[in-house]
């Protein structure tokens, strides 16, 4: 396997990891402070989409440019 592809799916799990972690801790925090379901069904569920679409997005344009990269 090549050394960026080997990179790229280890940052790729690491950053999906440290998200899954953030939005876990964000929202056990908010549950201790007593936030209802407006929060959780309105700007943490809003807000977990996006960082997970960044996310995403961020990785496929690591790969893309990779891929790119190796092609030329």
């Amino acid at each position: 396997m090549n050394k960026h592809v080997a990179q790229i799916l280890f940052f790729s799990g690491l950053m999906l990891f440290g998200l899954v972690v953030l939005m876990t801790i964000t929202g056990a925090c908010a549950c201790l402070a007593g936030a209802g379901e407006e929060f959780f069904c309105g700007a943490y569920c809003i807000t977990g989409k996006i960082l997970l679409s960044l996310t995403v997005i961020m990785i496929l344009a690591q790969a893309f440019m990779t891929l790119r990269k190796e092609r030329y």
